[in-house]
Formats: C-alpha cells, sequence, structure tokens
C-alpha cells in the first residue's frame, strides 16, 4: 500500500468513522452504503478516483459471483 502511496491507517480510521455513522444514523445497512463509505475510506487513504473506482468495480463484481447482495452486518458496531 505504500508503494502505491496509499495510506491504511487513515483509510481505517474513516472506515470507523463512517461505520459509526451509519450504526448510530438509523439508517438501513445496505450494500449501497458500504459503498459509499469504502469510496470515501479509500479517497482518506490517498486513492485517485479512477482506482477507487477500479477497486469498487472488482469488489463489487466479487461480491456478486459469491451470491452477496447484502452485508449482514456493520464493521465494529454490530455481531
Amino acid at each position: 500500500m505504500e508503494r502505491n502511496g496509499l495510506n491504511h491507517q487513515k483509510m481505517t480510521s474513516e472506515q470507523r468513522k463512517l461505520f459509526k455513522e451509519l450504526y448510530e444514523s438509523g439508517r438501513l445497512n445496505t450494500l449501497d452504503e458500504h459503498t459509499r463509505i469504502a469510496k470515501k475510506a479509500l479517497k482518506a487513504g490517498g486513492a485517485s478516483d479512477n482506482m477507487i473506482d477500479n477497486l469498487i468495480q472488482e469488489s463489487l463484481s466479487n461480491l456478486s459471483r459469491q451470491g452477496v447482495t447484502q452485508p449482514t452486518r456493520i464493521p465494529w458496531y454490530s455481531k
């Protein structure tokens, strides 16, 4: 990650903040919410818009191949 100019700690901090906000908001725990959070976390860690788009597309394709349509929990905040 460092070789690509990315800061994992900043990404994780942003994820934790945004997942906490989602948990406390009462909004539905959806794949769209997780995707929104992933984009913001990647951006916070230094990823370019092109890199973000590619990573998100790869991730969503991978989830689709596995049959995943919705998240089952909010990381760090639900069991």
